[in-house]
């Protein structure tokens, strides 16, 4: 889908004849909205483990930050935050 003028969907369209999408969006560009990463909490150690599972599974699977992302910015290892990760998603119905 593609908004604009009538002048610019012209453009749009002469520029695009004879494409074809292939279906692949890079990741950068799938998440140009997402939450930055200093929206993390670091002192997810003084939370409860339930609610602090649930940050990083959001994180995870709503921001799209990787396991080894969100591991590097809070400080722990990518072992930890994946076993955060499978309790929440264990919580939620998932497995």
């Amino acid at each position: 889908m593609v908004l604009g003028s009538p002048v610019f969907l012209d453009h749009v369209n002469i520029h695009c004849e004879g494409k074809q999408d292939n279906g692949e969006v890079p990741r950068m560009h799938r998440y140009a909205g997402r939450s930055a990463p200093g929206d993390l909490p670091h002192n997810l150690q003084d939370r409860d483990w339930q609610e602090r599972d649930d940050i990083l599974y959001r994180a995870c699977m709503f921001d799209g930050y990787t396991m080894k992302d969100i591991a590097e910015y809070v400080g722990a290892r990518y072992s930890t935050i994946s076993r955060a990760i499978c309790r929440a998603e264990g919580r939620r119905g998932k497995r």
